[in-house]
């Protein structure tokens, strides 16, 4: 399927599929804390960014759920995820909600740290 001028992929979670790496390694991994009610939510709402370091063809869409980045690579012309993750972008706001528990956010801080999504950490 081919999408909206200047490359930004459809809005509709219906209209993505999924690559092999996405959903067989990515989306069950216990340390990417990612769910279906996420991921959906970051394809109607998130962002788009990043295209420069998501890759030629990529993007990245990024959505804040209290304190934690749901990060997407999309690829530009079509519905496709390629891959996500999630980021800390806020400790104090994620460590006052109840998404995330101190433990939750040490193990996405360790997994930031372990795939180097990021090069400023949070955590020391």
């Amino acid at each position: 399927m081919t999408v909206g001028c200047g490359g930004s992929p459809s809005r509709n979670p219906t209209d993505f599929t999924w690559s092999k790496h996405f959903k067989n390694e990515t989306f069950p991994h216990h340390l990417r804390f990612l769910t279906e009610e996420t991921i959906n939510e970051t394809l109607r709402d998130g962002r788009d960014c990043d295209r420069v370091e998501a890759g030629l063809g990529k993007l990245r869409r990024r959505k804040t759920f209290d304190g934690v980045d749901v990060v997407l690579v999309l690829a530009e012309q079509e519905a496709f995820i390629v891959t996500g993750w999630t980021e800390v972008s806020n400790l104090t706001e994620a460590l006052a909600s109840d998404r995330w528990t101190d433990a939750d956010l040490r193990k996405i801080q360790a997994f930031e740290r372990r795939e180097h999504k990021k090069s400023n950490y949070l955590d020391p």
